[in-house]
């Protein structure tokens, strides 16, 4: 799911978060490969963060979710 959510750009930020973790869990279990690579790419990606890219769903769904949220009274 992380891969596909990093593919059409829905909540990017937290598929590159939940895949640096993901990844971080491979390194630290004693798998070396490239995973400091890919977890170098996914920190990359979590800074870009916003600036991800001008095509993807995060343009739409962030501000729904912004203003459900803002609707909420605590």
């Amino acid at each position: 799911m992380i891969g596909v959510a990093l593919i059409i750009g829905l909540l990017t930020t937290l598929a590159a978060l939940g895949g640096a973790f993901m990844n971080l869990n491979f390194m630290l279990a004693g798998t070396v490969s490239t995973n400091p690579i890919l977890y170098t790419a996914a920190i990359l990606m979590i800074i870009a963060g916003k600036n991800a890219g001008f095509f993807r769903l995060d343009t739409y769904v962030i501000p729904y979710i912004e203003k459900r949220f803002n609707k909420i009274r605590i």
